[in-house]
């Protein structure tokens, strides 16, 4: 659950915190009560016998400490907790002033952001819920306070289920801060897909200026383009290669005559 919740494009980050407090306190419980794989597993260790194999004893592996490795479990979830810094730093139980500035940062990050989360609101919320963080919000993603009116504010907290005209640049502000790392790798293996070893004109300045990895990242799926509008405009502007109508395009140099040329000036 954990792991598809940071892979997902739709997470955001306050869910992802709720996941991540979630799989802690599921961790911090099997410690005191241990599931249904670990008690077959104890079980078959003193049968001898695990689905008609029988388990033998041998001194060169030892037995891994249950608690011990619940609680490393534990240790490393609330290092990957989420702070205002990069993820390189210091431990989360590390003692520092540094340290505690970025999650208390976060803190209130994630308490302004509850707030767009209709699920995260209080249920004896007032008619003023939410004002404040509203405009700390909007100065944070440099936003006009002026169009996010108060009015938008208590016209979404009557009605969740749809999100007012003035809110929505402030929603897709809030839906673009990374939880993981799933878009960088995804990035990687586009580029991977794009610039292959057939490809040998395709460098990474022209990925990257021709919008190859943003049309194969944010672009919708191929199946649901429909590409006879922009073939009608394209014959309607007179684009295509047999129309006498547009201007005849140039024959191209000879590659191989200006290579030459540009390396016999070279030697010069």
């Amino acid at each position: 659950m954990l792991f598809e919740s940071l892979q997902s494009r739709k997470s955001t980050i306050v869910y992802v915190d709720k996941i991540f407090r979630r799989s802690i306190t599921f961790f911090e419980a099997l410690k005191d009560k241990p599931g249904t794989k670990c008690l077959q597993a104890k079980r078959a260790a003193i049968e001898g016998n695990f689905c008609g194999v029988p388990i033998k004893n041998n001194v060169k592996m030892l037995a891994i400490n249950n608690q011990q490795l619940l609680s490393s479990i534990i240790n490393n979830l609330e290092r990957r907790l989420f702070t205002t810094r990069s993820s390189n730093g210091k431990a989360r139980t590390t003692p520092g002033p540094d340290r505690v500035s970025h999650q208390e940062g976060y803190k209130i990050l994630l308490s302004d952001l509850k707030v767009l989360d209709s699920n995260s609101w209080p249920s004896n919320k007032s008619v003023r819920y939410g004002e404040p963080e509203i405009e700390k919000l909007c100065a944070r993603f440099r936003l006009n306070v002026n169009k996010t009116k108060k009015n938008s504010c208590r016209d979404y907290l009557e009605n969740s289920s749809v999100v007012p005209k003035e809110l929505i640049p402030l929603t897709n502000c809030s839906s673009l801060i990374p939880c993981s790392s799933s878009e960088c790798e995804r990035g990687f293996s586009s580029m991977n897909i794009i610039v292959t070893p057939t490809r040998t004109r395709l460098s990474t300045s022209n990925v990257s200026f021709l919008f190859l990895m943003f049309i194969k990242l944010n672009g919708s799926n191929i199946r649901k383009w429909k590409p006879e509008p922009y073939i009608r405009t394209w014959f309607r502007k007179h684009r295509s290669a047999d129309d006498t109508r547009t201007r005849r395009a140039k024959p191209a140099e000879n590659i191989d005559n200006v290579v030459n040329e540009n390396i016999f000036l070279e030697f010069l």
